[in-house]
Protein backbone atom coordinates (compact mmCIF):
# COMPACT_ATOMS: atom_id res chain seq x y z
CA UNK A 1 0.00 0.00 0.00
CA UNK A 2 1.25 3.55 -0.56
CA UNK A 3 0.99 6.22 1.82
CA UNK A 4 0.75 10.22 0.27
CA UNK A 5 1.89 13.04 1.68
CA UNK A 6 1.14 16.14 0.80
CA UNK A 7 4.58 18.65 0.18
CA UNK A 8 4.59 22.52 1.03
CA UNK A 9 4.75 24.26 -2.30
CA UNK A 10 7.45 25.55 -4.25
CA UNK A 11 9.15 28.58 -1.47
CA UNK A 12 10.83 31.31 -3.27
CA UNK A 13 13.33 31.86 -0.28
CA UNK A 14 14.35 27.75 -0.17
CA UNK A 15 18.13 27.51 -0.83
CA UNK A 16 17.71 24.94 -3.29
CA UNK A 17 14.69 25.65 -5.64
CA UNK A 18 14.37 29.33 -4.92
CA UNK A 19 14.62 32.63 -6.66
CA UNK A 20 18.28 32.90 -5.69
CA UNK A 21 19.89 29.36 -4.41
CA UNK A 22 22.50 28.97 -2.87
CA UNK A 23 22.82 25.32 -3.03
CA UNK A 24 23.80 24.50 -6.77
CA UNK A 25 25.53 21.13 -5.82
CA UNK A 26 25.39 18.33 -3.16
CA UNK A 27 26.53 19.01 -0.04
CA UNK A 28 27.11 16.56 2.73
CA UNK A 29 24.14 14.78 3.89
CA UNK A 30 24.74 14.76 7.65
CA UNK A 31 25.73 18.52 7.94
CA UNK A 32 22.75 19.57 6.07
CA UNK A 33 20.17 17.20 7.68
CA UNK A 34 21.89 17.45 11.22
CA UNK A 35 21.29 13.25 11.32
CA UNK A 36 22.65 10.53 10.36
CA UNK A 37 21.16 9.17 7.21
CA UNK A 38 20.22 6.25 8.50
CA UNK A 39 17.27 5.07 11.32
CA UNK A 40 19.39 2.39 12.92
CA UNK A 41 21.05 4.83 15.86
CA UNK A 42 21.21 2.56 18.81
CA UNK A 43 18.67 3.49 21.38
CA UNK A 44 20.35 4.90 24.81
CA UNK A 45 19.04 4.57 28.05
CA UNK A 46 20.21 8.14 30.49
CA UNK A 47 16.77 8.27 32.65
CA UNK A 48 14.75 6.18 35.02
CA UNK A 49 11.22 5.09 33.99
CA UNK A 50 9.75 7.68 36.12
CA UNK A 51 11.26 10.51 33.73
CA UNK A 52 9.91 9.19 30.62
CA UNK A 53 6.52 9.31 29.15
CA UNK A 54 4.92 6.74 27.08
CA UNK A 55 3.44 8.00 23.32
CA UNK A 56 -0.01 6.81 24.84
CA UNK A 57 0.62 9.07 28.32
CA UNK A 58 1.87 12.06 26.55
CA UNK A 59 -0.93 11.35 23.99
CA UNK A 60 -3.56 11.70 27.68
CA UNK A 61 -1.89 14.33 28.83
CA UNK A 62 -2.65 16.72 25.50
CA UNK A 63 -6.58 14.99 25.84
CA UNK A 64 -6.72 16.25 29.27
CA UNK A 65 -5.06 19.82 28.24
CA UNK A 66 -3.02 19.44 31.50
CA UNK A 67 -0.56 22.35 31.12
CA UNK A 68 2.49 21.84 29.73
CA UNK A 69 5.46 22.86 27.15
CA UNK A 70 6.45 20.42 24.85
CA UNK A 71 10.71 21.23 24.26
CA UNK A 72 11.22 20.05 20.36
CA UNK A 73 15.30 19.85 20.58
CA UNK A 74 15.66 18.53 16.96
CA UNK A 75 17.79 20.81 14.66
CA UNK A 76 15.47 23.48 12.86
CA UNK A 77 15.37 22.12 9.57
CA UNK A 78 14.14 18.65 10.92
CA UNK A 79 11.54 20.45 12.98
CA UNK A 80 10.42 22.43 9.72
CA UNK A 81 9.43 18.74 8.43
CA UNK A 82 7.17 18.12 10.69
CA UNK A 83 6.45 18.68 14.35
CA UNK A 84 3.88 17.77 17.46
CA UNK A 85 1.07 20.89 17.72
CA UNK A 86 2.45 22.98 20.05
CA UNK A 87 5.78 21.94 20.08
CA UNK A 88 8.71 24.87 20.18
CA UNK A 89 12.08 24.08 18.70
CA UNK A 90 14.96 24.84 20.63
CA UNK A 91 17.72 22.53 19.29
CA UNK A 92 19.59 20.86 21.32
CA UNK A 93 22.83 22.74 20.48
CA UNK A 94 21.47 25.82 21.98
CA UNK A 95 20.41 24.37 25.68
CA UNK A 96 24.33 23.65 26.55
CA UNK A 97 24.20 27.07 28.33
CA UNK A 98 23.46 28.51 31.14
CA UNK A 99 21.15 30.66 29.27
CA UNK A 100 18.41 27.59 28.33
CA UNK A 101 15.68 28.05 30.68
CA UNK A 102 15.72 32.01 29.55
CA UNK A 103 15.53 30.99 26.31
CA UNK A 104 12.99 28.46 27.05
CA UNK A 105 10.53 30.97 28.96
CA UNK A 106 11.35 33.31 26.20
CA UNK A 107 9.60 31.09 23.36
CA UNK A 108 6.87 29.32 25.81
CA UNK A 109 3.47 30.48 26.09
CA UNK A 110 3.16 28.71 29.19
CA UNK A 111 2.99 31.61 32.06
CA UNK A 112 5.41 29.08 34.32
CA UNK A 113 7.47 25.94 33.10
CA UNK A 114 5.48 23.50 35.82
CA UNK A 115 5.99 20.92 33.42
CA UNK A 116 8.25 20.27 30.20
CA UNK A 117 8.47 17.43 27.97
CA UNK A 118 11.10 17.15 26.08
CA UNK A 119 11.06 15.07 22.28
CA UNK A 120 13.44 14.42 20.16
CA UNK A 121 13.19 12.03 16.58
CA UNK A 122 13.66 8.74 18.27
CA UNK A 123 13.89 9.59 21.98
CA UNK A 124 18.07 10.04 22.53
CA UNK A 125 18.63 13.91 22.40
CA UNK A 126 15.61 14.32 24.44
CA UNK A 127 16.64 11.99 27.65
CA UNK A 128 20.49 13.84 26.85
CA UNK A 129 18.59 17.40 27.13
CA UNK A 130 16.61 16.67 30.31
CA UNK A 131 19.83 15.46 32.09
CA UNK A 132 20.97 19.16 30.98
CA UNK A 133 18.31 20.96 31.42
CA UNK A 134 17.82 19.20 35.39
CA UNK A 135 19.99 21.28 36.90
CA UNK A 136 19.06 24.55 35.32
CA UNK A 137 15.66 24.75 36.00
CA UNK A 138 13.77 25.30 39.19
CA UNK A 139 13.10 22.14 41.32
CA UNK A 140 9.40 23.11 40.62
CA UNK A 141 9.78 22.27 37.19
CA UNK A 142 8.92 18.36 36.36
CA UNK A 143 10.91 17.53 33.69
CA UNK A 144 9.98 14.04 31.42
CA UNK A 145 11.23 13.04 28.02
CA UNK A 146 8.68 11.11 25.10
CA UNK A 147 10.11 7.81 24.88
CA UNK A 148 10.78 6.42 21.29
CA UNK A 149 10.76 10.48 20.17
CA UNK A 150 8.71 11.21 16.93
CA UNK A 151 9.67 7.78 15.60
CA UNK A 152 7.39 5.76 18.16
CA UNK A 153 4.94 8.51 17.86
CA UNK A 154 4.44 8.04 14.61
CA UNK A 155 4.52 4.41 15.28
CA UNK A 156 2.29 3.98 18.05
CA UNK A 157 -0.32 7.54 17.99
CA UNK A 158 -0.56 8.95 14.67
CA UNK A 159 0.64 6.81 11.77
CA UNK A 160 -0.10 9.62 9.30
CA UNK A 161 2.37 11.03 10.86
CA UNK A 162 5.30 12.38 8.63
CA UNK A 163 8.96 10.37 9.48
CA UNK A 164 12.14 10.91 7.50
Amino acid sequence: SFRKIRLRPRQSGCAVCGDHPTITQLIDYVQFCGAAPTDKTRSVQLLNDSQRLTCQEYQSLCETKEEHVLLDVRPEVQFAICSLPGSINIPFEELNTEKAPELLRSKSTSSQLSRVVVVCRLGNDSQKAVTLLAPLLSESTTLHDLKGGLKEWAHTIDTSFPMY
